[in-house]
């Protein structure tokens, strides 16, 4: 069930009524059923799958505190069940890696080792256990929650129209977000990159849309899933802070998919020794840490070489940047060449990311240097569409400077009734005209599903 189909809401607000009827302690069993309907929408082997994790999960949990040394235990039977799933479609094409895997792997992983470092204490009740793991919301594609904040979260919840209707307001964002904007840009990046005569200007259209798109894709995704969450009281912080207005890639990775960076460095970083030795050692496990992280996202080349690149690039500029220290004149200019430079960066490094094969992303590296006019009818727009998608690029410039310098749910939240009703009239609107739906619109392909 994706969250832009027609059944989602339905769902979501039969859920939601259901969850707060009843009394805390029937809550639980209720979320329980919530999230085992959900899963029973997609192919039913993921239940089973899902199942064996976090019943293995939940008895490994309460051997690790009874001695840390099971840990190893835990671990190494995760990741392997992990590589085998994630990797046994190199081998046989027709094999569906199990959704959401990706995420609870790293949650349970977490759990373990938060457990073996006494930050948290075994979970004793298998449903509260199963809740944590298959949380709907959060399940196919994060954020990744930490135990300790899921539990806390969902055992202190109360019913608070404030925090409900911002979460509702979140969650309509990213609607809006996936179908009106997401989804138009992905439409022109696909008549770029399916017709191979397009070269040049196209080529570098593409590659820099395709960044964009992504990203608001991976955004739309996290704003539904945090702020359904909030609706049933769970607080998954942020996800994604304004990346492309980083002026560096340090700072990129401290704004772009917040949890698993941030779960990276916790379980991953730190515990090789972070930048506490020497500086090769730093930049070694950097570079680890990004490669773990290509290869976490898929088993191609081509997964492996974002995640170096990256690694590669942090270690680059660590060693440049430690070099130079800028007055106040000069900071304000660093960071818009910074800004700039750093997107381009990021843009040709997510070629990586969009193709399977190595050869189709050289391939469209290459067409950046083939000289050759632009005329968007060549790409199947028409003037209308033409103006519209150069309306939107400005209204997400301008958007991502404001969500720069404050949170735009919680000001909206904050304004007069009246102004409030204006904006979600105009959302309605716009939705309903430029949308991107009816029955040809597929509502499963949000992009970070497929990892």
């Amino acid at each position: 069930m994706s969250f832009t189909s027609l059944v989602f809401i339905p769902f979501l607000f039969t859920s939601f009524l259901l969850y707060y009827t009843l009394k805390k302690p029937y809550r639980y069993y209720v979320l329980f059923l919530i999230n085992i309907l959900f899963l029973l929408t997609y192919l039913k082997i993921n239940i089973v799958i899902i199942s064996i994790f976090t019943i293995f999960s939940y008895f490994i949990g309460i051997l690790i505190e009874k001695n840390k040394k099971n840990l190893f235990l835990g671990i190494f039977s995760i990741v392997l069940f992990f590589v085998i799933l994630k990797y046994y479609n190199f081998f046989d094409k027709n094999f569906i890696v199990p959704i959401g895997m990706s995420f609870y792997s790293f949650k349970i992983i977490s759990y373990f080792i938060d457990l073996s470092r006494k930050k948290i204490k075994a979970e004793k009740s298998f449903i509260y256990f199963f809740n944590y793991i298959t949380f709907f919301p959060t399940l196919l594609s994060g954020p990744i929650t930490r135990f300790n904040k899921f539990n806390e979260s969902i055992k202190s919840s109360e019913f608070n129209y404030i925090k409900i209707r911002n979460g509702a307001f979140l969650c309509a964002c990213g609607i809006f977000e996936k179908v009106v904007i997401s989804d138009f840009f992905g439409i022109i990046v696909y008549n770029i990159f399916s017709n191979e005569k397009l070269t040049g200007s196209f080529t570098i259209l593409g590659i820099l849309l395709y960044a964009f798109q992504i990203y608001l894709d991976f955004d739309s995704y996290s704003n539904i899933a945090i702020g359904v969450s909030k609706m049933f009281g769970v607080d998954c912080g942020i996800n994604f802070k304004t990346p492309y207005l980083s002026s560096n890639i340090k700072e990129f990775w401290r704004r772009w998919h917040i949890s698993l960076s941030s779960w990276f460095k916790d379980y991953v970083y730190i515990p090789l020794g972070g930048n506490r030795k020497s500086k090769s050692s730093k930049n070694w496990n950097t570079i680890i840490v990004f490669v773990l992280s290509g290869m976490w996202h898929g088993s191609t080349l081509n997964f492996l070489i974002w995640g170096l690149g990256h690694g590669l690039l942090l270690v680059l500029e660590d060693s440049i940047l430690s070099k130079f220290k800028l007055n106040k004149t000069f900071n304000l200019l660093f960071k818009i060449i910074g800004i700039f430079l750093n997107y381009i960066f990021v843009s040709v490094l997510f070629v990586f990311f969009k193709f399977e094969k190595f050869s189709d992303a050289f391939r469209t590296l290459k067409n950046v240097f083939i000289p050759m006019n632009f005329d968007y009818t060549l790409i199947n727009l028409n003037g209308r569409e033409w103006n519209w998608f150069i309306i939107l690029i400005c209204f997400m410039i301008i958007i991502e400077i404001c969500r720069y310098f404050a949170d735009m749910t919680s000001l909206i939240g904050k304004q007069f009734v009246v102004i409030r009703w204006v904006i979600y009239i105009c959302m309605i609107a716009i939705f309903i005209v430029f949308g991107i739906y009816g029955l040809q619109y597929n509502p499963a392909d949000f992009i970070y599903k497929h990892f």
